[in-house]
């Protein structure tokens, strides 16, 4: 329960913010603020490269992606800083007070600079990786600065933080140590999954340690970090180490019982990653269904189908059933092609056509050659195959339907007959 104290606290402090926001200095500057972010959107909607409605000079037309990006990006917070600073100079040449908007406009600033950022991480990496970490990173981080900023301004922030939400055992939980283990530990969580793609890119290229391994090191020093943060987020609440330790060892427990699939799949995901058994790029075939490894984690593994459908398998899955690889010392694989010919055909000319056919394709490799099996006498053909190798697995279907038409051709040029089965039918009176 909250005492009298804290509620007075809190009290103190609403009451703060509403005095102040009463203020008609204080109103005029925050009309005049919105209105000059407002202005700012408009003039940056209105200019924009690649969207505008209005006719550029001819130099901005020109300019390449990476110039557009960072020019897009910088309209809104540039307008929005030149406005408040000509809104500053214009307050102080008539005497008025200004204090909150110098406060926004060094705001507007460091936003300007984050802005100028994350235009640069765009033009360095991928556009879908960058779009991720500003989504749940960079964002939440902008907004818990701001916020912690007007905070600052209207109270004292270290008093606030100090006050007791509850009390468990002998600790106190505050605020503070509450916002702590709560927002400090997603940025914590965040920052290690950045900071570890980062890493990672820089390294596979500068290494000779396998890419699977590399990746399972930095995956296992991640999750220890994250560890070693969730501990500091329990201490941050105020929870003492016997406290602790009784909250993590009844949660063991349940853990142990419930999560039995997630630990499989971690341990597995581990094996995988340091055995190298599976890589990115490989080539497998996972449920009667040709796909392509995309990315290893330590729970799941995701892999990508010929229909550019992302499927996420289960770890375990690799280590207690059959996955057929593609790839696995060398992504050269052999087809096979049955063919029947009628009883009339030439063998000799029916092995030297498919051999033609299978040279003539340009995904066929020439070392090893092509060849043909003359397989079986069979109830109405001579059934033959024909054997090809690719370097390329995930096509095999294509070179397939190709032969196949290129191996219809060839016989109607030759007149080879292809037969379908027949029964001759006996009636008896």
């Amino acid at each position: 329960m909250l005492n009298e104290t804290n509620f007075q606290l809190i009290f103190d402090l609403l009451t703060k913010i509403l005095i102040f926001f009463e203020r008609p200095t204080v109103q005029l500057q925050l009309a005049l603020i919105i209105l000059t972010f407002f202005l700012a959107w408009l003039l940056s909607n209105t200019i924009i490269i690649g969207k505008s409605k209005i006719k550029l000079p001819l130099k901005l037309r020109r300019l390449n992606k990476n110039n557009v990006i960072v020019i897009n990006y910088l309209l809104f917070p540039v307008s929005a800083l030149i406005l408040l600073i000509l809104l500053n100079n214009f307050m102080n040449s008539q005497g008025f007070i200004n204090g909150l908007v110098v406060r926004i406009t060094t705001l507007t600033l460091i936003f300007t600079l984050y802005r100028l950022f994350l235009s640069l991480t765009y033009i360095i990496f991928h556009e879908k990786t960058v779009k991720h970490y500003h989504q749940h990173f960079f964002i939440p981080l902008v907004f818990f600065f701001i916020i912690f900023q007007l905070l600052n301004e209207l109270t004292d922030i270290q008093q606030l933080a100090n006050v007791v939400l509850a009390k468990i055992f002998d600790g106190v939980i505050t605020i503070g140590g509450l916002l702590q283990a709560t927002i400090g530990l997603y940025l914590w969580i965040y920052a290690l999954s950045g900071i570890q793609d980062i890493t990672y890119r820089i390294l596979k290229n500068k290494t000779t340690i396998p890419p699977g391994i590399l990746e399972g090191s930095l995956s296992l020093i991640r999750y220890f970090l994250i560890g070693l943060g969730i501990l500091v987020a329990l201490t941050n609440l105020g929870l003492n180490p016997t406290t602790i330790a009784a909250i993590t060892g009844g949660l063991s427990i349940g853990i142990g019982f419930g999560s039995k699939e997630i630990l499989s799949n971690f341990i597995s995901g581990i094996l995988l990653l340091f055995e190298g058994a599976l890589k990115p790029g490989d080539v497998i075939r996972l449920d009667d269904e040709i796909a392509t490894v995309k990315k290893l984690s330590i729970r799941a593994t995701t892999v990508l189908t010929p229909n550019n459908v992302e499927k996420f398998v289960p770890n375990q899955t690799f280590l207690t059933s059959s996955v057929i690889t593609y790839t696995g010392s060398n992504s050269v694989i052999r087809l096979l092609i049955p063919i029947g010919v009628s009883y009339n055909s030439n063998p000799e000319q029916i092995i030297d056509l498919l051999i033609q056919a299978g040279q003539a394709h340009p995904h066929v490799l020439s070392d090893p050659p092509p060849s043909v099996y003359f397989i079986a006498f069979g109830e109405s053909s001579l059934d033959f195959e024909l054997a090809v190798w690719l370097d390329n697995p995930i096509i095999y279907k294509r070179v397939i339907s190709e032969l196949n038409l290129a191996i219809w051709k060839i016989f109607n040029e030759h007149n080879v007959e292809i037969p379908f089965p027949q029964r001759v039918v006996h009636l008896r009176n």
